[in-house]
């Protein structure tokens, strides 16, 4: 609560590799950017071990304006996790790298932010 009454207008959020070792909890990220994450356009969750399922929901229902997306190393996401992010749309770029993303998804996903 204390860090997200000093970040309404939040644009750039990189917390890659935090949330390690249970530092960060993967509710107080989903509740922080319900708060917060509507004016985001970048978020970065690099080896990030708070990117779980319901935090990419979170940030696909509440980061309308997101534009640039990084998830490489997110390990911890398995296959059918990243579907959520066929609901995006105006994403320039997404980083995917090292994670367990289906090539189907991988199509979804660029055919929806042309």
């Amino acid at each position: 609560e204390w860090l997200s009454s000093r970040c309404e207008n939040l644009a750039v959020l990189d917390l890659s590799w935090c949330g390690n070792y249970g530092k960060i909890k993967p509710s107080a990220l989903q509740s922080f950017i319900e708060t917060c994450g509507h004016g985001l356009t970048t978020l970065r969750l690099d080896n990030c071990h708070v990117a779980t399922p319901a935090v990419l929901e979170t940030v696909v229902s509440h980061c309308l304006s997101l534009k640039d997306l990084s998830l490489g190393n997110c390990h911890l996401l398995n296959l059918p996790d990243f579907n959520i992010l066929c609901s995006l749309e105006s994403l320039e770029s997404l980083n995917l790298y090292r994670t367990m993303v289906g090539h189907t998804t991988i199509v979804t996903i660029l055919c929806n932010n042309r």
